[in-house]
């Protein structure tokens, strides 16, 4: 595994704090992704509501950065869910100051909002769109504008916050201190500490004989929880760039690349052995 996903929010800052000790010593050798947007104090371990000021973009980078012990973040994304055009404007100028100063190498938008991700898709620094995704809840239109714009999709909830690892039933009940249990309107397959029961019944719907037919999904409409993943480009235009131009060499299936894992265009659609990835440093 090389790609860390974090956030300054998660643990009030100890999520990042701890990631940094993990990797000192071989920070040349992963990818980290972490995000902004929303303030908190540390000391009570409480968020406080957000921000996503050029001002705040500014310190808030400082501080991820002193956290995660290193000059410079692979890919900053807002985590704020919606934002006015002209606060997510603000936003992604202070990003790209960022970008240019060698702060970052990259930006994104942790969204489900397909507006919101309209807003920086197309801008030169930004290089992935993070959003929920699983068997239970396809994201298309996410997912077809990730390829338009030759953008990473990066899969959240990839296992359903757990509710899809078959460990859970109706009569288990999380405890408050679980945030599947504490009552945040954010969490959608969990309610009052048990899973939802429409979800579950769709599950027990669902086929379960590996020998069974499975639906076939056209190229790009599934994803599996290996990070920043691209989708694949059947269209010949697409070509295979770093976030500052340039064409990158191509590779074979699986070798990971930090800005997305790319497919050989010349080689069979077919999932990558896993123990047969290029564990070359990622390229960018």
């Amino acid at each position: 595994m090389r790609f860390f996903d974090t956030a300054d929010v998660y643990g009030t800052g100890h999520s990042e704090a701890v990631l940094g000790r993990a990797l000192a010593g071989h920070r040349s050798e992963v990818v980290v992704s972490t995000k902004f947007g929303y303030t908190f104090d540390p000391e009570t371990k409480q968020a406080s509501g957000t921000n996503a000021s050029a001002a705040y973009v500014r310190a808030a980078c400082e501080a991820s950065l002193r956290r995660l012990g290193t000059d410079y973040i692979d890919l900053y994304q807002l985590h704020i869910w919606s934002l006015p055009q002209e606060e997510a404007e603000e936003a992604a100028g202070a990003l790209e100051n960022r970008r240019r100063e060698g702060k970052i190498r990259a930006y994104g938008w942790s969204t489900d909002d397909l507006d919101c991700a309209r807003l920086f898709a197309t801008r030169p620094g930004c290089s992935a769109i993070e959003h929920d995704l699983n068997v239970l809840d396809d994201a298309p239109e996410l997912i077809q504008l990730c390829e338009q714009n030759d953008l990473a999709s990066i899969d959240r909830t990839p296992l359903a916050m757990g509710l899809l690892s078959g460990k859970f039933e109706t009569d288990v009940r999380l405890p408050r201190d679980d945030v599947r249990g504490a009552g945040r309107d954010w969490v959608r397959y969990f309610e009052h500490g048990k899973p939802k029961r429409e979800h579950l019944e769709r599950l027990r719907r669902s086929p379960r004989n590996p020998d069974q037919q499975r639906p076939h999904t056209r190229p790009g409409s599934a994803r599996l929880d290996l990070g920043a993943q691209r989708p694949h480009h059947p269209d010949p235009r697409f070509q295979d760039r770093h976030p500052g131009g340039g064409e990158r060499p191509r590779t074979r299936p699986g070798t990971a690349h930090g800005r997305a894992a790319t497919r050989d265009r010349d080689a069979p659609r077919q999932a990558a052995d896993p123990h047969e990835q290029d564990l070359a440093r990622p390229a960018y």
